[in-house]
């Protein structure tokens, strides 16, 4: 993702996450939405259901199960693997509102 803008390289963090996560068990057996709001860059919509992943640009506050925030540079750094987002959540650098459970789902979508 080294030379592209931010919101370049979140928009295809998402265009390859439904491959990443059709192939993790983690989500074999998942039905649900996760909203990712990167603060300044705009919000992602995750819907996942039996294993098949689609994703949508969200237009405004679209519900969703599940909810993370992050600033852009902490999303950006979970994306490339820099950081990982549990240590970003337990930090508080990573919000999650919603079911727990199924966010944490979602996180696997990281590298």
């Amino acid at each position: 993702m080294a030379g592209l803008t931010g919101a370049d390289a979140i928009g295809r963090f998402f265009e390859s996450a439904a491959l990443r996560g059709s192939n993790d068990p983690m989500f074999r057996h998942a039905t649900g939405t996760c909203r990712f709001d990167v603060l300044g860059v705009g919000s992602w919509l995750v819907q996942v259901d039996q294993g098949t992943i689609s994703v949508s640009e969200a237009q405004g506050p679209a519900p969703a199960d599940s909810v993370l925030t992050a600033s852009e540079n902490d999303f950006l750094r979970m994306a490339r693997g820099e950081q990982n987002p549990l240590t970003t959540f337990m930090q508080g650098r990573l919000q999650v509102t919603g079911q727990l459970s199924l966010a944490e789902r979602f996180l696997h979508l990281f590298p």
